[in-house]
């Protein structure tokens, strides 16, 4: 799985949940590893664009008093925030998923849409 932000090791335990989540099929991972909100394309779990079969991961740490910058972003990230506390509120059919970053009040930071699974 990726990350934009700086995570060190975090990026072996990421992997290694993908692994994890890849064999029943997964088409939703969140994980919390970064101070940040960041939302990928569908991907297999090294990294690579998989718009048939892979996994949309979510990165939602926005909460604490540290915040990571994203001085950069890397492939396939679609959406990516470093500066607003929030949470992900993820509503999940039996077909479809829908996702919502809901930020703290008075900010307007918004990251929101739905999803197939496959």
């Amino acid at each position: 799985m990726s990350v934009s932000a700086p995570s060190g090791a975090a990026a072996v335990t990421i992997a290694a949940a993908g692994d994890i989540a890849c064999d029943p099929g997964a088409d939703v991972v969140p994980s919390g590893h970064d101070p940040d909100h960041e939302r990928f394309a569908p991907q297999e779990v090294h990294g690579a664009l998989d718009t048939a079969h892979g996994m949309v991961q979510f990165v939602v740490g926005t909460h604490g008093t540290t915040r990571d910058s994203i001085p950069s972003t890397i492939a396939n990230s679609l959406a990516h925030n470093d500066d607003t506390y929030g949470v992900l509120k993820l509503t999940l059919e039996a077909t479809s998923y829908d996702w919502q970053f809901v930020p703290e009040a008075g900010q307007s930071y918004a990251d929101a849409g739905s999803a197939s699974c496959h």
